[in-house]
């Protein structure tokens, strides 16, 4: 029987860990066209970044998250912004080239406010909920392709504090859900653990050549949690904890034109699942020995393995902003082809009227056969 290579597709960066495929495997006759072996991770959806501003910036977005958005990627941005509250709502249709009904759709709102000694306080909570739409599963107990609908779902809350004018730090709480919604040998693919972010930001008006310039430098840890089962604690992924750090600059040219550079980079903290039982040992052994890794064991080895250096990502973008109402905004992501489909060129733009504004940002990637070309992100905020 030949698959559709969508599937296929799906199936190898979604839920590798149901059905582990040979990299050098083709569908039918067709051979893949490009094989990707990124770092196996539970709750692969929140790796995706969900909101147009920070994607239009080439993922930046622990220093380009505006609003409710820095719940999701630097929650210490929210108590140095003077906004008061507001919300966001975005929606990213995911793999267009493959899919047509795989999605990220995302919710959020925050408040702020100021308190005694200079401190400002800030809370902000959201919902994120990643449709993958009617696919294919194959699960190793059954021969048979089975159609389901799998999704992942969190529940993010944050908290924010300025300590100081130019310094803030910033710590989240997330509910995690994930259901592939097929039953393996009588036991339920739900999933479900907690996880946490913290984060620091410093911030510092400077005067470069007479002009008036922002200076801030970042760094978060995030998704820092338990480990995810979909077999009933037979087998074990990882959270895909993750450190992001970077520096930015954001410089007023006139009274009505901005120019806004950001650099930042990013390391996957997760071990490599095994899948070839090389470097001693039996697959399955080696399988045994992954599943039972300590949270603090299992992020000290994604740093020692001899592949670690194949999660550092970097990214820059930039934005020109016209008296804070018209964005354009271009940015690039740079990851090693082996980690994954990610690299390449994000162009983005926005509109304010009064106070809502409208940003897109449209992804093209630097490999043509990426699932991820031709992605386009929308948002939609308001704040007060």
């Amino acid at each position: 029987m030949k698959i559709d290579k969508k599937w296929w597709a799906l199936a190898l960066l979604l839920f590798l860990p149901i059905a582990p495929l040979s990299a050098q495997e083709g569908v039918g006759d067709e051979p893949l066209d490009r094989v990707w072996s990124p770092r196996v991770t539970g709750a692969p959806s929140l790796l995706i970044t969900p909101d147009a501003t920070s994607a239009g910036l080439g993922e930046t977005g622990l220093l380009a998250a505006q609003g409710a958005f820095a719940l999701m990627h630097n929650m210490s941005l929210l108590p140095l912004s003077d906004q008061t509250w507001g919300l966001s709502l975005s929606f990213t249709p995911w793999m267009p080239d493959l899919s047509r009904d795989t999605n990220l759709s995302t919710l959020l709102g925050y408040y702020s406010i100021d308190g005694a000694s200079g401190l400002r306080h800030s809370v902000a909570a959201g919902v994120r909920y990643f449709s993958v739409g009617q696919t294919l599963a194959f699960p190793k107990s059954q021969r048979a392709v089975l159609e389901t609908r799998p999704y992942e779902l969190s529940v993010d809350l944050g908290y924010g504090l300025r300590i100081l004018p130019s310094l803030s730090m910033g710590v989240g709480l997330r509910y995690f859900v994930s259901d592939y919604n097929i039953s393996q040998s009588g036991v339920s693919s739900l999933a479900q653990t907690v996880m946490g972010d913290l984060s620091l930001t410093y911030r510092q008006p400077v005067s470069i050549e007479s002009l008036s310039t922002e200076l801030t430098a970042a760094v978060a840890i995030r998704n820092i949690g338990g480990k995810i089962s979909h077999d009933g604690g037979l087998s074990y992924l990882y959270s895909p904890a993750a450190l992001d750090f970077g520096v930015g600059v954001r410089l007023h040219l006139t009274e009505s034109d901005e120019l806004s550079l950001l650099i930042s980079g990013d390391k996957l903290m997760v071990p490599q699942y095994p899948t070839t039982g090389q470097g001693g040992g039996s697959l399955d052994e080696q399988r045994k020995a992954y599943y039972k890794l300590s949270l603090w064991e299992a992020i000290g080895e994604s740093w020692s393995d001899p592949d670690a250096w194949r999660d550092l990502g970097c990214s820059v973008g930039l934005q020109y902003a016209y008296k804070g109402r018209a964005f354009g905004r271009v940015g690039y992501r740079h990851q090693s082809p082996d980690a994954g489909p990610g690299a390449g060129l994000s162009l983005g733009g926005g509109f304010r009227y009064e106070m809502v504004q409208l940003d897109l940002a449209y992804f093209v990637a630097q490999d043509s056969k990426s699932p991820l070309n031709n992605t386009l992100r929308v948002t939609l905020s308001t704040d007060f």
